[in-house]
């Protein structure tokens, strides 16, 4: 049972990796938003459709800018920035993945939290690691048994199974 846990989590991971490093190797301009991650040497940073560099080349990381703001990297820190460059939630998780629906999936010392565009911890509950959000929950692990929040971050179904699905369509946060 912790063979099928343990490959499962590396799963997630390996999905998570190529998720990130293809938002973060697309040169391809997100027509929403009008600017594009670029790298030169060894920092990114951010050029408008005239290739004008508009947020200067200092992030370790970059990806493209969803909901207007985007997951940046600066030293060892994940932060968001908005589309002027300025930061706008604080360089504090060890990961932060891109928002839907107003929601962010980031990592603290260990725990997965949700934030909403504010930075606020939208759940008191202490994550362990959390999959992926479907319709309209998300499922979580929590002293090793799984169960379910909603997008407000309320438990609506008590931690309590080894193992869960998910409920209509999904997409990885």
């Amino acid at each position: 049972m912790s063979q099928l846990k343990m490959i499962l989590k590396i799963s997630i991971i390996f999905v998570l990796a190529v998720f990130f490093l293809t938002g973060c190797q697309s040169m391809e301009v997100n027509s929403k938003n009008d600017l594009a991650p670029v790298k030169k040497g060894e920092k990114w940073g951010y050029i408008n459709k005239t290739g004008e560099l508009v947020i200067e080349l200092q992030f370790e990381k970059a990806r493209n800018f969803q909901e207007n703001l985007v997951a940046v990297k600066m030293g060892e820190k994940y932060g968001y920035i908005n589309q002027e460059g300025e930061i706008v939630i604080e360089l504090q998780f060890d990961s932060a993945s891109p928002f839907s629906d107003g929601l962010a999936n980031v990592n603290k010392n260990g725990k997965s939290y949700f934030i909403n565009k504010k930075g606020e911890i939208i759940s008191d509950a202490q994550l362990d690691e959390v999959f992926i959000f479907g319709e309209v929950l998300s499922s979580v692990e929590i002293d090793g048994k799984w169960g379910y929040i909603n997008t407000e971050g309320e438990i609506v179904i008590k931690p309590q199974f080894d193992k869960v699905g998910y409920f209509g369509e999904y997409k990885i946060l």
